[in-house]
């Protein structure tokens, strides 16, 4: 580990994505953003989770960018990943292995990422 850079990937969505009238992203879609800084919020509320037992108020504690700078910068790891990535929730395995899988794997291969940690709510 301590020469892999290693990439981020969650089911969270962008704070800035288009909302429905019942307050769910209008679109899911794949998207890669900056590591650095860490976003302070993430897209959440339309996902599922023990609402009542923890909340996602603290973006590290379920995507947690800070911490492996931490360990780059302590050698722990021997990089970040410049982008992490986002991929929607789906129940549909054809699109998730033949659509998403590969374009994920193709942000990771463009940004030298050894090993991956995948995030999901």
């Amino acid at each position: 580990l301590s020469r892999c850079r290693v990439g981020m990937v969650t089911t969270a969505g962008k704070i800035d994505a288009p909302l429905d009238r019942d307050g769910r992203r209008e679109q899911r879609e794949l998207y890669a953003m900056e590591a650095d800084p860490p976003p302070e919020r993430m897209f959440t509320a339309d996902l599922f989770w023990d609402k009542a037992a923890t909340h996602t108020d603290d973006v590290e504690s379920f995507l947690p960018l800070r911490r492996l700078g931490e360990y780059a910068a302590g050698g722990r790891i021997g990089s970040l990943s410049p982008r992490f990535y986002g991929i929607p929730t789906d129940y549909s395995q054809g699109k998730t292995s033949q659509r998403d899988a590969p374009k994920i794997l193709e942000w990771c291969r463009e940004d030298g990422v050894d090993a991956v940690l995948l995030s999901a709510l």
